[in-house]
């Protein structure tokens, strides 16, 4: 008797890891060739932003594969706000599309402050977004309520820019994931 159980929940595990290969390999290859979400809303008040670092620039830590298959550049934009509106809750930012908080991050405890990922509607939701496009914001108060898998409405507000004296920036990327 203890066989069959031990047997039937070993096939029971082994559908469940072939399930979840095949969702990860689907959703890989639905979404590899589609091209980014249109961010529908302004995610910023650009009023409040002094200047935006280029994509690829030098500006900021090196964000790169470190297998070094790309020279060390940062591959995000950083929003340097103005002087008057660097201390907290006075920067908002919004959801730039309709989708869902794929991934959230915060270690008040450490002095870290939080990061958002932001995924499109498109595709199966319980299927993991590799290679679909998603909308990252590091350094961010992220508004009370969210959680991963938080549907989210363009132009919601998400959080608020983490700034003090010390740092009068916060930075956004768009990318895809990758396996």
């Amino acid at each position: 008797m203890l066989k069959k159980i031990l047997l039937g929940f070993g096939l029971g595990f082994g559908m469940l890891i072939f399930v979840a290969a095949g969702a990860t390999a689907i959703s890989f290859f639905i979404f590899q060739n589609m091209p980014p979400s249109q961010l529908v809303a302004n995610f910023i008040d650009l009023d409040k932003i002094e200047k935006i670092s280029k994509y690829r620039s030098c500006v900021g830590h090196t964000t790169v594969p470190q297998d070094m298959r790309e020279m060390k550049r940062s591959m995000k934009h950083y929003f340097q706000v103005r002087p008057e509106y660097q201390k907290n809750k006075t920067v908002e930012i919004y959801a730039p599309y309709d989708g869902y908080v794929s991934v959230l991050r915060s270690e008040p405890e450490l002095h870290l402050e939080g990061e958002i990922w932001i995924r499109p509607k498109a595709g199966l939701i319980f299927a993991p977004p590799l290679g679909l496009w998603q909308f990252s914001v590091q350094h961010i108060d992220v508004r009370e309520g969210l959680k991963r898998g938080s549907e989210v409405k363009a132009g919601e507000l998400i959080g608020y820019a983490a700034l003090s004296e010390e740092r009068g920036t916060f930075d956004i990327v768009n990318v895809p994931s990758k396996v």
